[in-house]
C-alpha cells in the first residue's frame, strides 16, 4: 500500500465549481494545495509544459480545447509528463468515441433517468487529504429501471464535474461503496465488456486521479462481480481497493464527519441534490465534450487500451526517478496510484 501524502487538511465543505469559475480557479490555489502538488508531481515549469502539450495536440490532429485550464487538467492527470499526457488525451477521446453507449445521455437535459438512480453522490466536504469523496449505494440500483449504461453515464458525468476542479486534479478522488443489497439481478446486468470498459476508464482513459476505493458490507454476490472485473485491473489499482469488515474500520480511512448516515457518518441523510444542481449548470461543458475528436474523425487514430496501458504508471516512475536523482522530494504518485 502506497504511503499517504504528508500534506493534510481539515475536512471541510467546498462548493462545486461551474466551469467558468474552475477555468480561473488555478490562480486561487492555496499554499497547501501547491505543496501537495509538489509532493505528488515534483517541481515543474507549467508554462513550458502547457506550451509543449498544446504543440503536440496540434501536431497529432486532436480536436480538443487548448485553453490553459484544460491542458493543465490533462498534464496533472499524467503527472506533468507530456508524452503520457498525449497518450492519456488520445485514450480519453478514443473512449468517448469508441463507447457511445455510455455517453449518449451525458447531458443534463437527458438526466431524467436519475430519478430512479439515487445510487451515488459526491460529498460537498473534502477529506483529510484534500480529496473529493464519491459515495455509492448498491442497493439503490434497479437494473429493471436504469440500465448499466445509464449508471455508467452518471458516474462519468460526476467524474467530469470533479475533474474541472484544480484542487481535485491535484488531490484526486476517493470512492466509498456500500455493497449491501448487491444482487444476482445486478450481476446479470453487467457484461464482460462493461467490466473491461470500466477498468479502462479508471486506469487509462479518464484525466483524474482515483486515489482509493473503499468497500463495506460486501455480500458474496458482490465478490463475484469484483472477481469478474479483477482480471482487467492493473496491480496499482488493485492495491488501492480496500474491503472493510465494519464501518468503524472504514472510518479509520474516511472520517465519519464527512460521510452520510448510510455510511455511519454525521452529515445527515444521503442527499445528492447539490451534485445534480452543479451538473445542471454544465450543459455547455458536455456539449463541448461531444465535439472532441481526431481531425477527420478517423477511428484508426484512436489510442487503443493496449497501447495506452499503464502509461500513467510510467509517469510515476519517471517522476520518482527524476526526484531521487536530484535528491529532492519524491513525486509519490503514479496516475491512480495512491492508496490510503
Amino acid at each position: 500500500m502506497s504511503k499517504v501524502p504528508s500534506v493534510t487538511f481539515e475536512p471541510t465543505v467546498d462548493p462545486f465549481l461551474a466551469r467558468e469559475i474552475a477555468d480561473n480557479e488555478d490562480e486561487g490555489l492555496d499554499k497547501k494545495y501547491r505543496k501537495l502538488a509538489k509532493e505528488y508531481f515534483g517541481k515543474v515549469d507549467e508554462d513550458k509544459l502547457v506550451a509543449q502539450l498544446r504543440q503536440r495536440i496540434h501536431e497529432e490532429g486532436l480536436k480538443v480545447p487548448t485553453r490553459r485550464a484544460f491542458v493543465l487538467k490533462i498534464l496533472r492527470a499524467a503527472a506533468y509528463d507530456v508524452d503520457d499526457s498525449l497518450k492519456l488525451l488520445k485514450s480519453y477521446v478514443g473512449h468517448l468515441k469508441g463507447c457511445p453507449q455510455y455517453f449518449e445521455k451525458a447531458f443534463p437535459h437527458k438526466m431524467g433517468f436519475v430519478d430512479d438512480l439515487k445510487v451515488m453522490s459526491i460529498m460537498p466536504q473534502r477529506d483529510q487529504y484534500g480529496r473529493r469523496v464519491a459515495v455509492y449505494r448498491a442497493k439503490m440500483w434497479n437494473p429493471d429501471k436504469v440500465s448499466l449504461a445509464e449508471a455508467y453515464c452518471l458516474s462519468y458525468m460526476f467524474a467530469e464535474m470533479m475533474a474541472l476542479e484544480p484542487k481535485t486534479q491535484i488531490a484526486g478522488v476517493s470512492g466509498v461503496a456500500d455493497a449491501q443489497g448487491f444482487s444476482l439481478k445486478m450481476l446479470r446486468a453487467v457484461t464482460v465488456d462493461d467490466c473491461k470498459n470500466a477498468a479502462s476508464f479508471v486506469q487509462e482513459c479518464f484525466p483524474l486521479w482515483f486515489r482509493a476505493v473503499h468497500v463495506v458490507n460486501a455480500p458474496y454476490v458482490f465478490t463475484m462481480a469484483y472477481n469478474l472485473i479483477k482480471p482487467f485491473l492493473n496491480e496499482s489499482l488493485k492495491s488501492r481497493i480496500m474491503f472493510h469488515k465494519s464501518l468503524e474500520d472504514l472510518h479509520e480511512y474516511v472520517p465519519k464527519e464527512i460521510l452520510p448516515e448510510d455510511f455511519g457518518g454525521l452529515t445527515g441523510e444521503f442527499n445528492s441534490d447539490e451534485c445534480f444542481q452543479a451538473l445542471n449548470q454544465m450543459e455547455h461543458t458536455f456539449e463541448e465534450i461531444q465535439t472532441y475528436d481526431f481531425i477527420g474523425g478517423e477511428a484508426r487514430k484512436h489510442e487503443t487500451n493496449g497501447e495506452a496501458k499503464e502509461h500513467k504508471s510510467k509517469s510515476k516512475e519517471k517522476k520518482k526517478h527524476k526526484s531521487k536523482s536530484k535528491s529532492k522530494e519524491s513525486a509519490s504518485s503514479s496516475h491512480h496510484h495512491e492508496a490510503i
